[in-house]
């Protein structure tokens, strides 16, 4: 009985280890949130997840950005919709982003493809960020892949 309660206990600590590993503050916004007004206190990483669908040539940019309240971190992200099966599989892309000051920063975000540099956004994403200060927390972005075959 008490191996079992050993066992019991190393395997708590385990899984409260993980969780508390992976456990993040984040502030997670849709499209639905689009015009809103969200306050990022220091501790807090904006993630900010669009549909999109790379294969047809769009991805969202950040068009308004105030780098000096707040920057983006990490890459763009997509995670494929693995419900749906067939080439030119839609899915979400995810951007991220962290306070660098206190203030109010305007971020516009625009699905458009990258060479259209003239033409109009299919979509367009706006947010206003009241940012508490310089990030604290200790995420660290995903990092792609680097392909090393020759």
């Amino acid at each position: 009985m008490k191996q079992l309660f050993t066992v019991f206990v190393l395997l708590s600590a385990i899984a409260g280890g993980l969780n508390s590993a992976s456990a993040q503050n984040f502030v997670n916004l849709t499209k639905s949130d689009t015009g809103k007004t969200i306050n990022l206190d220091t501790s807090l990483v904006l993630v900010i997840t669009l549909p999109a669908n790379p294969t047809t040539g769009y991805g969202w940019m950040v068009s308004t950005i105030d780098s000096t309240i707040i920057v983006q971190t990490g890459e763009r992200e997509f995670v494929k919709d693995t419900s749906i099966k067939r080439m030119g599989q839609p899915g979400k892309q995810v951007l991220r982003f962290v306070g660098v000051s206190q203030g109010t920063a305007n971020l516009q975000l625009q699905y458009k493809r990258a060479w259209e540099k003239t033409k109009a956004p299919a979509q367009v994403c706006n947010f206003t960020i009241v940012s508490n200060g310089k990030y604290t927390g200790s995420y660290t972005p995903p990092v792609k892949a680097v392909n090393t075959k020759n």
